[in-house]
């Protein structure tokens, strides 16, 4: 069986990283979406609660206005409470932890050579980089923030090459300062191939999203409906 398994360390054009990484979600889906589950459902189950309590108290203060209430003075506060700092931190450990179980099961795959890791594996790997590259995040978004400010050519640039730090951190260890010269030596010669790969991806991610979406919102509406 492990003959037949996916081999992550080769050099690939466009259409083999494609099909190889369809291929791999295939070949690896049950555990890889065990890990996630495990390890990231409850940060994601927790934001999205929260989302929810947000998104209705704000929902309840645009209602307020439409209905004649008179303003009130606190209302930037209101906007921007505590449950709005705890939706964004929930929100930025959850995309982060997701982007750590993914790089921590690809280098336990390659350190057991090509044998599935077990979610026990996954965690004890994803949590010692947890902190570290929960702060990567927010010096990324200030990154991010400011090249928007100056032009967008150079958030373009910036996405592209930092968008492997965490595989390059989790998987070949080391510093930030290191994390940060492997992802400008890999994208140098390879930028234009990178940013495509990450174009069709986003595309694939957000096509994927709308369907679940959709389907989540059908799903709620027929709840909503027969439970009136």
């Amino acid at each position: 069986m492990d003959n037949q398994k996916m081999e992550l360390r080769k050099l690939r054009d466009f259409s083999e990283n494609l099909n190889d990484t369809f291929q791999f979600i295939r070949q690896e889906l049950k555990p890889l979406l065990g890990s996630f589950l495990a390890i990231c459902g409850v940060f994601i189950i927790l934001s999205g609660i929260v989302g929810g309590i947000y998104q209705e108290n704000s929902l309840d203060n645009v209602l307020n206005v439409f209905k004649g209430v008179a303003y009130k003075p606190n209302g930037f506060a209101q906007v921007f409470n505590g449950v709005y700092f705890l939706l964004i931190f929930l929100s930025i450990l959850s995309y982060v932890l997701m982007h750590i179980v993914l790089a921590a099961y690809f280098k336990i795959y390659l350190i057991k050579n090509k044998v599935s890791p077990t979610i026990e594996e996954v965690w004890n790997e994803s949590v010692q980089h947890i902190l570290p590259l929960f702060f990567f995040s927010i010096i990324y978004a200030v990154i991010t923030i400011v090249s928007v400010f100056f032009c967008i050519v150079p958030f373009f640039y910036f996405s592209v090459v930092f968008a492997p730090f965490t595989m390059i951190y989790v998987i070949e260890g080391g510093s930030f300062g290191r994390g940060f010269n492997r992802c400008f030596a890999l994208i140098k010669d390879n930028y234009w191939m990178s940013l495509a790969i990450y174009l069709v991806a986003y595309i694939i991610y957000a096509f994927g999203s709308t369907i679940v979406g959709a389907i989540v919102s059908v799903v709620a509406g027929l709840a909503a409906y027969f439970t009136t």
